[in-house]
């Protein structure tokens, strides 16, 4: 990252052929950089937060590159807290190098993955929480990443953070008062025996399980963001091509009543009830495959070694079998047996058991139930939350479990009657781990980590 005394510039909308891109800078000289290259068409003069239309060309003001718009926000009135120019203009590559050499040569420095936002954190415009919220709404895959996204961006998971770090410092500023006025009446409870349950032991009891819950929410939140992965597997020509077509609504894989067309995996992603979700169709399941075949069964098994959901697959007309049992034994829990092919009812074999979802790829039935039982399976849940604030990200998970065994530590420490100082040990431990997800106690490198993750011009 630049100092903040540096103007950095760079290209905020994606590169490539289009009607607008903008280019935007920051910094203490970004007017007098703009100016170099931005001539008004009419009289006037630049005012804050209003477009103003002219042309752009070389600094010597020989060459015209474009006509567009510049926009002035004051410093203090923009998204990262310093002075901000805006220049609105044609989106030519040609055209948009030509003005970023302009104001490189004006003297602007090229921006930093991320450095926009960071300059935004650096300044209080926004804390960490809502930086990494910018950057999952940009990348969010369904409405309901986006919507999660939206509200990290907005500070709903900060204003959490904050009051449960607030509870903590409460906590900690009480056991401070009992060392340094032991002998007051207002804290004596502070030192009554391990065995009851005083006042501050139920606060930090209570704390400890909000925060385990909270932690408890990031399998739905990591699914959320970053999806999930189904393998449809099973036997050759039990219907997974189908059924993957089926899911995708598009004919993606070759369908043949010939047994063993799928050689290789196919991936497709879909929105699956708001979940973004990875469908692989992978090759029929024998022993006997040779060659190329056999190349894509090791594949097939490398995958349901990860995934999340497994959908065996066995035709209705047919039941199932020692291998369909074995898969389902060794991916027990994450394998679901599906009755495929029932528009075969003709030849529906009676042997099925219960727990087994039945769909027809030709058809389309039993399609909606799957789907719905493919999002519980995933989420471990019935459905997603509307409005709870869920852990979406692998760095707040973190945090926070860091928290719960500070917490845990200092609840036990306290139970059995440790001095105030060990209990604090903890306590503070707990208070650092909450900070790290607004950046209120972040080490420099996890900010680096944190940027080093966004795209140029954001």
């Amino acid at each position: 990252m630049h100092s903040p005394e540096e103007t950095i510039v760079a290209l905020s909308t994606p590169p490539g052929r289009g009607g607008i891109a903008i280019i935007r800078l920051s910094g203490p000289s970004s007017l007098a950089c703009a100016r170099e290259v931005f001539r008004m068409r009419s009289k006037g003069q630049i005012e804050p937060g209003r477009a103003c239309l002219g042309w752009i060309g070389s600094r010597d003001g020989e060459t015209q590159l474009d006509l567009g718009y510049l926009t002035w926000h004051a410093e203090g009135h923009s998204f990262t807290g310093e002075e901000v120019v805006e220049m609105s203009c044609h989106s030519s590559p040609v055209i948009v190098r030509s003005i970023l050499d302009e104001l490189m040569a004006a003297g602007a420095q090229p921006a930093a993955p991320g450095e926009f936002t960071y300059r935004a954190v650096l300044h209080g415009r926004i804390d960490l929480a809502q930086a990494e919220g910018i950057r999952d709404l940009i990348e969010a895959q369904t409405a309901a990443a986006a919507c999660a996204a939206l509200g990290q961006m907005r500070g709903d998971l900060s204003k959490r953070t904050g009051s449960m770090r607030a509870e903590l410092i409460e906590i900690i500023s009480a056991l401070e008062a009992s060392l340094e006025f032991a002998e007051e009446p207002d804290v004596q409870d502070q030192r009554a025996p391990a065995s009851e349950p005083t006042p501050l032991k139920r606060q930090l009891g209570g704390l400890l399980d909000q925060t385990r819950r909270f932690v408890a929410s990031y399998r739905q939140g990591r699914v959320l963001r970053d999806g999930a992965t189904v393998v449809l597997a099973g036997r050759p020509n039990s219907g997974k091509s189908s059924l993957f077509n089926r899911l995708l609504s598009q004919d993606r894989a070759i369908v043949s009543a010939e047994a063993g067309t799928t050689r290789d995996f196919i991936s497709e992603r879909i929105d699956l009830q708001g979940i973004p979700v990875t469908l692989v169709d992978t090759a029929g399941l024998r022993a006997d495959a040779r060659g190329v075949e056999a190349e894509g069964i090791d594949r097939a098994r490398l995958l349901m070694a990860t995934a999340d959901l497994i959908l065996v697959l066995c035709g209705s007309d047919e039941s199932p079998d020692a291998a369909d049992a074995t898969l389902l034994g060794d991916h027990a829990g994450r394998a679901l047996l599906v009755a495929s092919k029932t528009d075969l009812r003709a030849r529906e074999a009676a042997t099925w058991s219960d727990g087994a979802v039945r769909v027809s790829g030709v058809t389309g039935e039993g399609i909606e139930s799957l789907k719905s039982e493919i999002a519980r399976r995933v989420l471990d849940a019935e459905e997603l939350p509307q409005r709870e604030i869920l852990i979406t990200e692998a760095r707040h998970h973190v945090a926070l479990q860091g928290c719960v065994r500070g917490l845990s530590g200092a609840l036990e420490a306290m139970q059995s009657g440790a001095s105030e100082e060990i209990v604090l040990v903890d306590l503070y431990t707990a208070l650092n781990h909450l900070g790290e997800i607004s950046g209120a106690s972040a080490l420099e490198e996890v900010y680096d980590r944190i940027f080093s993750t966004f795209c140029i011009g954001k």
